[in-house]
């Protein structure tokens, strides 16, 4: 697919998810005597795809040729390897009462009383 395909669909740009995979390394498996694993690549987009989607995990697993709970698996390794490699660049929760009031604040400058965050494309 193209990049602007690739972006609409997983979120992130061909080089971001190259770095995701890159730092989320822990989610590869090997091969076993039994299957072929899942290749790291496919782990990573499955996640974001998911994550990114209003899709059920069933709609995932179709699209992606593997089992609903697999989709649900790989979703939860994947938030457990972001959480604990992308420390240093997720800022703390909960945050501290003053960050809050700040931020609340900074929203209600823009004309969004009593509004903590905002989420857009």
């Amino acid at each position: 697919m193209d990049d602007t395909a690739f972006k609409y669909n997983f979120r992130v740009s061909r080089s971001s998810f190259a770095k995701i995979c890159e730092k989320t390394k822990d989610l590869a498996k090997t091969d076993t005597n039994m299957r072929a694993c899942i290749p790291l690549e496919k782990r990573v987009a499955i996640a974001l795809y998911a994550l990114g989607s209003s899709a059920e995990y069933r709609t995932v697993a179709h699209l992606f040729g593997v089992g609903r709970s697999t989709v649900g698996k790989m979703v939860l390794d994947f938030c457990y390897s972001v959480n604990n490699n992308f420390k240093a660049c997720i800022s703390s929760y909960p945050p501290s009462p003053e960050d809050v009031r700040r931020i609340v604040h900074g929203f209600e400058e823009l004309g969004f009383p009593q509004c903590y965050g905002a989420i857009g494309a």
